[in-house]
């Protein structure tokens, strides 16, 4: 099996292509971002369930930042950057411990080699992922 640093397109809109790590990044994307909506829709003064984790969550990267910062002004500057970046990197490599991520696809020839082309594949699989960050 050869591992590929660079993501197999699978379809495009236009000129512009989708490939298999684009995709799970936008899903992951959608994903966090209809949960986190979900949650402030439905604020209650006294949390319970997922409105539990997410202040968990959004207290302790604050206070991670603020003690690299030592100040609660920079450090509510800079929460809103961070605290995405981390999130999405952090569920990004969650969904790529999902059956099927990497696995599931065509055997076909690429690069000259025969090997499976996978349908999806994780986010930060692909090169393109750790130079954007």
């Amino acid at each position: 099996m050869e591992i590929s640093i660079a993501a197999e397109k699978l379809f495009s809109f236009g000129t512009f292509p989708v490939t298999n790590s684009f995709l799970i990044g936008a899903i992951v994307s959608g994903a966090l971002m209809l949960w986190t909506r979900r949650i402030v829709e439905h604020w209650k003064e006294v949390p319970r369930g997922s409105q539990n984790v997410l202040e968990i969550i959004v207290e302790s990267i604050l206070d991670l930042v603020q003690s690299v910062t030592q100040d609660r002004k920079q450090a509510l500057k800079f929460f809103p950057l961070i605290a995405t970046i981390f999130l999405f990197v952090l569920f990004s490599n969650w969904a790529g411990l999902l059956p099927g991520l990497g696995t599931v696809g065509v055997y076909g020839e690429h690069n000259g080699h025969h090997t499976i082309i996978p349908f999806l594949r994780s986010t930060s699989a692909d090169l393109n992922f750790t130079l954007a960050l």
